[in-house]
C-alpha cells in the first residue's frame, strides 16, 4: 500500500464526482468476504464509484472530504472487489474502508485478524467488517425476529439489596441498586471461543463468580441478560431488548448491535431504557426518562435527548494473549449520542444509531 498520513489508497472505478445525496436509491444487495478481498454487489451498476482505504477510523467531516485525489478506473458491472494485504492491515486500531457510490457513501469498519488476536485474544483469519455510516441502503427486504430467547436459571435471592440513588421513581433505585451490585467487582469483557449457551446453563450467582474470575467473559448481551436475572430475584420488572443499526443483515458483514435492557416504571405506564452495560439511562432534556422505541423514533428528531449516566464507572478486564489480565475503566459519562468514537477497546456509533432495528426477545426460566 501507498505510505500517505491519512489516505491510505483511493481507487476508483469510473470518472467520478462526489456529490452527498442519501436520496439516491441504488442498494448493496450482498456482501461476500475473503482474507485480503471484499466483493460488494448492487442492484445495479453504478454510474461511478470507487473506494479510500484509511488508516484509522475518521471524524464524519474528514469522511465526507475524502473526495480527493480521484482516479479514473473503467467498471463493467454491478460488482465492487477491494483488495488488501492482510499482513499490513493495522493490528493496534480499528480502521475504515469507505466506497463512494454515485451520489453516496458507506464505510466498513475492519477488524483485522491481528487487532482481534491482540486486543481480544480472539481469533478469526478473515477479521470483521462491520457497516458504519452510510447514505447508501443495503438490500430490501422482511426482517425476521430470529432473536432467541433469554434462558435463566434459578431464582436469585437479592433482597439484601436496598434501593439506591435518588430518582423519583422507585423502580429505577431498585434499578441502580442491582447495576451498582453487579458491578461491585471487575468483570471481563470481550468476544470469546467459548459457548455462552453453556454459560447460561449456571446459576446467578455462579455466573456472577465466573466473569469476575476471569473464566468467562461477556459483552453487552451477557451483562443484560445478567442484568435480567438479578431482576428476577428483586421482583423488579424487566425485559430485554435487542437493536441493530441496519437489517436485514447481509452475510458477512455485521451490524452495530447491542443488547440492553427496559425497565417498567408504573408511574409512567412505560418501558423505561435502563443499561447494564454501559451504566446509563436517555432522557429528555427536561429529565422524563425514554424507551428504545422513543430513541428509535428520535433518530432524525434527536435534539431533546441526554445520556444520564446510573453509575461513575465500569471496571472491566480483558485476556491477553499470554494469558495475563489487564484492567481498565469505562466511564458512562463519555457515551456519545450521536457522534462516532474510538477508544482503545473498540470504537462504536453513537447511541442513538444502535436502534434502526429493535427487538424484544422472550425470556424463560427454568428451575435448574
Amino acid at each position: 500500500m501507498d505510505s500517505m498520513p491519512l489516505i491510505k489508497r483511493i481507487v476508483l472505478l469510473l470518472p467520478f464526482v462526489f456529490y452527498f445525496n442519501s436520496g439516491y436509491t441504488i442498494n448493496l444487495i450482498a456482501y461476500k468476504q475473503k482474507v485480503g478481498r471484499i466483493e460488494l454487489y448492487f442492484d445495479e451498476s453504478p454510474k461511478t464509484a470507487g473506494y479510500v482505504i484509511l488508516d484509522t477510523v475518521p471524524s464524519l467531516s474528514n469522511l465526507k472530504e475524502l473526495k480527493v485525489k480521484t482516479i479514473r478506473f473503467p467498471s463493467t458491472d454491478n460488482k465492487l472487489i477491494i483488495s488488501f494485504d492482510p499482513d499490513k492491515e493495522p493490528r493496534l486500531t480499528e480502521y475504515s474502508i469507505v466506497i463512494f457510490v454515485d451520489n453516496n457513501y458507506m464505510e466498513f469498519i475492519r477488524q483485522s485478524a491481528g487487532w482481534l488476536a491482540s486486543n481480544l485474544n480472539y481469533s478469526k483469519p478473515d477479521g470483521y467488517t462491520i457497516l458504519g455510516r452510510s447514505t447508501l441502503k443495503t438490500h430490501v427486504g422482511v426482517t425476521k425476529n430470529n432473536t432467541q430467547p433469554v434462558i435463566l436459571i434459578g431464582k436469585p435471592d437479592l433482597k439484601h439489596l436496598k434501593p439506591l440513588g435518588h430518582s423519583t421513581y422507585p423502580e429505577i433505585r431498585q434499578a441502580m441498586a442491582l447495576l451498582h451490585y453487579l458491578w461491585e467487582k471487575p468483570i471481563r469483557q470481550g468476544p470469546i471461543n467459548m459457548s455462552y449457551r453453556q454459560f447460561l446453563t449456571h446459576s446467578f450467582e455462579d455466573k456472577l463468580s465466573i466473569i469476575r474470575k476471569g473464566g468467562f467473559s461477556v459483552m453487552c448481551q451477557g451483562m443484560r441478560d445478567l442484568f435480567i436475572h438479578g431482576s428476577y430475584g428483586l421482583g423488579l420488572k424487566v425485559r430485554p431488548v435487542s437493536a441493530l443499526n441496519y437489517s436485514p443483515q447481509l452475510k458477512d458483514l455485521i451490524a452495530y448491535s447491542h443488547a440492553t435492557a427496559e425497565v417498567w416504571v408504573n408511574e409512567l405506564s412505560k418501558w423505561v431504557l435502563f443499561d447494564p452495560w454501559l451504566g446509563i439511562m436517555v432522557t429528555t432534556k427536561e429529565g422524563i426518562p425514554l424507551g428504545a422505541s422513543d430513541l428509535q423514533a428520535s433518530a432524525k428528531r434527536p435534539k431533546n435527548l441526554r445520556i444520564v449516566p446510573v453509575i461513575n464507572k465500569l471496571r472491566r478486564m480483558q485476556k491477553h494473549n499470554d494469558n495475563t489480565l489487564v484492567y481498565n475503566n469505562f466511564y458512562p459519562r463519555n457515551v456519545k449520542l450521536f457522534d462516532f468514537s474510538c477508544n482503545q477497546q473498540g470504537c462504536a456509533p453513537g447511541y442513538v444509531q444502535y436502534f434502526g432495528q429493535i427487538s424484544i426477545p422472550s425470556v424463560k426460566f427454568a428451575s435448574s
